[in-house]
């Protein structure tokens, strides 16, 4: 009986690093999915599409073998590999990945364009992937926010802040539209409290007892569920955190749900061997 086994992509993976000079900066050498660990959704380029500034997001994970030779092809749009020159590409097009306002976008390879860099024209970020924390990263060869050179004020402002963040990919949590129901009882809450926050005759004023705790000030390690959407997508952003946000003692990188939601799993296809009896 014939056996098929799984190895990693060997031989039809993009071109040897060795031979460019080029690393893969933490991701696999061949193709992979990139998974969201806390929604289990995958990188996804909406529709297959190949166009220049097509945004990255999530979407559930079309295909659920990781063997390319058994995998549906219509899955490519939730395929990456790292090219030659240490660039994120999508397979389905080929084309390089870039950040465009803080959200994962395709580029098209552009001319250079002066003044160099800006938004048209600049260096691809490279991306790289910690497999200990599970943190994908952004990094970037000049200011992602391209200040106008025209300006000397703007570019001397942010000449050096952007070189202390550290741009980290997550997700962005999607809350349920409240029902019909649920509005209005929300509107009368909303109405008796405000007509508790006016002054009495007495002139005293509204007071919050120890025990309530308003939702502005509620943390977000608390049983307050703000990404219970029931629709499949969800947005990817860049977001520009203080360095040493993921460090144990460090409280400048938000609370728990905030930590999970920058969490992926970068997981290589595996290729077919063929173990059977000899072919004559």
């Amino acid at each position: 009986m014939a056996i098929i086994t799984t190895e990693p992509e060997s031989s039809d993976k993009p071109p040897a690093y060795a031979a460019t000079g080029g690393v893969t900066h933490g991701f696999p050498s061949g193709y992979f999915i990139i998974r969201h660990l806390s929604t289990n959704r995958v990188l996804d380029v909406g529709g297959s599409a190949t166009s220049d500034g097509t945004e990255l997001f999530l979407w559930p994970e079309k295909e659920g073998t990781l063997v390319e030779g058994l995998r549906d092809k219509d899955a490519n749009n939730q395929v990456f590999f790292i090219d030659h020159t240490g660039s994120l590409c999508s397979l389905v097009s080929g084309h390089a990945v870039d950040v465009q306002d803080g959200t994962p976008v395709l580029r098209h390879r552009r001319p250079y364009t002066a003044p160099f860099p800006n938004k048209y024209s600049h260096p691809l970020p490279i991306f790289s992937y910690d497999a200990r924390t599970n943190i994908i990263r952004a990094n970037f060869a000049t200011d992602p926010a391209y200040p106008d050179a025209s300006s000397p004020a703007e570019a001397e402002s942010s000449a050096n802040a952007w070189r202390g963040k550290d741009y980290v990919l997550t997700s962005v949590p999607l809350k349920a539209q409240p029902s019909i129901i649920n509005s209005a009882s929300n509107f009368f809450l909303s109405a008796a409290s405000q007509l508790q926050l006016l002054p009495s005759r007495e002139g005293a004023q509204f007071e919050v007892d120890e025990d309530d705790v308003l939702d502005a000030d509620r943390g977000d390690d608390e049983d307050v569920n703000d990404d219970n959407s029931a629709e499949r997508w969800r947005h990817a952003k860049i977001v520009p955190l203080p360095l040493g946000w993921n460090e144990k003692t460090s409280i400048r990188g938000g609370g728990k749900r905030d930590r999970e939601r920058r969490r992926w799993l970068v997981v290589p296809l595996v290729k077919a061997k063929w173990t059977g009896p000899s072919k004559p």
